[in-house]
């Protein structure tokens, strides 16, 4: 009974690592990078435009919803890469709190093989340079403050 729900384990996460690398993996790795990068650019380019020239967002529907679909496509990478992060570590915590010691020796050392492949969470990142996660989002949400700002002190 242990030995099939370990076997369930190991084919789940077997098949996690595999859409993370598909998704995320160097094919395409500077997509979510590029996303961001042009999203942030795109939303703090036109804040700075709504403040110098005193543009009425009213009057430019279009571009607000531009720009807010801009911050959702910024946040929702941000966010499913922290998701992705914290149910690796709550999965490798499960596995460290079972209870191993009751088990066959085939058990413990299937058990030990997961322990070692789940060590280290799977993380969304840019080449491995960049990890985007809430931090990553909080970097972004204080540089565009400070940029906005810098404009406002600017008029």
């Amino acid at each position: 009974m242990i030995k099939g729900k370990l076997k369930i384990c190991v084919e789940y996460h077997i098949q996690i690592i595999r859409l993370t690398e598909e998704l995320f993996g160097n094919k395409h790795a500077p997509t979510p990078f590029m996303s961001i990068s042009i999203s942030g650019i795109l939303v703090a380019a036109s804040s700075i435009c709504f403040l110098k020239y005193d543009i009425s967002p009213h009057d430019n529907f279009r571009i607000v919803m531009a720009l807010l679909t801009a911050l959702v496509v910024c946040i929702s990478f941000c966010i499913s890469g922290q998701l992705l992060s914290d149910q690796c570590n709550e999965f490798h915590q499960q596995l460290s709190c079972s209870q191993w010691i009751y088990w066959n020796k085939q058990n413990r050392t299937s058990l030990i093989i997961l322990l070692a492949a789940t060590a280290n969470p799977l993380k969304v990142s840019f080449l491995g340079l960049l990890d985007l996660n809430n931090s990553y989002m909080l970097t972004i949400f204080r540089a565009s403050y400070s940029l906005l700002a810098v404009a406002r002190k600017m008029e």
